[in-house]
């Protein structure tokens, strides 16, 4: 009793990890399914193999089909994109605001959103996601599922 709001986040996770599991089940040929990426957004951990500047928080979101939508570090951005199961048809153009954040951050995003236009294919790993550009012998961005109440 009176586990209300924690047991709202206890569904939602649930929900989240279902949605994973349902994502990534292979179908009857054992080929995997294609995921599902509308309503997700994942917080990026390491940008080309770099860890994000100390306190900073970089974010890619799929609210809704053909869109993608976020927090590249100090701006918010949105655009549009094309997925064919995992490859990335097409992304953008990307618009973002014009906010000033300190140097450090700025460097971050920049690096973010040129990390975002050479993308061309997302892997899950896990509950991870690995993003990878034409070379896929690196990744460019490793990231995790974000907190429920972290938006887009």
């Amino acid at each position: 009793m009176g586990g209300g709001a924690t047991e709202g986040r206890s569904s939602r996770i649930a929900g989240f990890g279902l949605a994973v599991l349902l994502g990534c089940s292979t179908g009857g040929g054992g080929e995997m399914a294609e995921p599902d990426w509308v309503g997700t957004t994942w917080r990026v951990e390491e940008i080309e193999g770099h860890p994000l500047a100390k306190g900073t928080i970089s974010t890619l979101g799929f609210p809704e089909t053909g869109r993608v939508a976020g927090l590249a570090a100090c701006n918010r951005y949105t655009g549009s994109v094309v997925l064919k199961g995992e490859r990335i048809v097409s992304l953008g153009p990307l618009a973002a605001t014009r906010m000033m954040c300190p140097p450090p951050v700025m460097e971050q995003e920049q690096r973010f959103m040129v990390a975002l236009e050479r993308a061309r294919r997302l892997q899950r790993d896990g509950e991870r996601l690995i993003v990878f550009g034409e070379d896929e012998s690196q990744p460019l961005m490793r990231l995790r599922p974000a907190p429920i109440d972290e938006d887009a």
